[in-house]
């Protein structure tokens, strides 16, 4: 079972990349480039969200020699 920390950067990576999809479709809608750039930014955090979670994941690996 994962601890508290896996699973608050679970909810926050499922949330942005949700919050980033509405953006992406608001985007593709209005044509706006501002809205484009808030869905890039959203879309960044998606990616940092999974930077932590495989750094989450390596890091209850065992040490090396």
């Amino acid at each position: 079972m994962p601890n508290e920390s896996t699973r608050t950067v679970w909810v926050a990576l499922v949330a942005d990349l949700g919050i980033g999809l509405a953006k992406a479709g608001a985007t593709v809608l209005t044509g706006s480039a501002a809205m484009a750039a808030e869905a890039s930014h959203s879309l960044a955090d998606v990616a940092t969200g999974v930077i932590l979670v495989v750094a989450q994941h390596r890091s209850t690996r065992d040490r090396d020699d």
